[in-house]
């Protein structure tokens, strides 16, 4: 790293982002997780620990964790990415509805229905202002409130959710 200069390894980066996402959607966990680690460490040094630019390598990896059950793991990096898309951008960006609706889908997993359920809306009010009311990132975010008041119990405000959910899927 030392020698490049920082557009090679800012393009560096971006290739390793780009592999990451497919080596994750192939299943290659450890491979993936090596290359959102290294595309993050990259970012930090030539850009800084705050940087905007830290959000996709952050929210990769905390899906990643996610997606191979360490909650604890996911949730340091959706925390990071929030408080960093805080720092740089307004409440109402659309990485802001990213971050909360990761952190809320970690809660949701683990049956904390109580902190999922306002990071959901949160989301989903971000999205609805800032992609539209019938974009499928709200219609992911309408879903999974429909889940989540399922398991509560809640079953007219899961049914009114998962159908404006499947409208916006159609």
């Amino acid at each position: 790293m030392g020698a490049e200069s920082p557009d090679t390894q800012a393009s560096e980066a971006i290739a390793l982002i780009v592999d990451a996402r497919q080596n994750r959607a192939d299943g290659y966990f450890y491979r993936a997780e090596a290359q959102y680690r290294r595309a993050l460490a990259i970012v930090e040094q030539i850009s800084g620990a705050e940087s905007a630019d830290l959000t996709p390598a952050l929210n990769g990896l905390a899906e990643l964790y996610f997606d191979a059950g360490r909650y604890t793991d996911a949730e340091v990096f959706a925390r990071r990415s929030a408080a960093v898309v805080e720092a740089n951008f307004s409440a109402g960006h659309p990485l802001m509805a990213t971050a909360l609706h990761n952190l809320a889908a970690i809660y949701h997993v683990q049956a904390q229905y109580a902190k999922a359920e306002p990071l959901y809306l949160r989301a989903l009010e971000i999205r609805e202002k800032a992609l539209g009311p019938n974009h499928p990132f709200v219609g992911a975010t309408l879903a999974n409130l429909a889940e989540l008041d399922r398991a509560r119990g809640m079953r007219g405000r899961a049914a009114a959710y998962s159908a404006r959910a499947i409208l916006i899927r159609q």
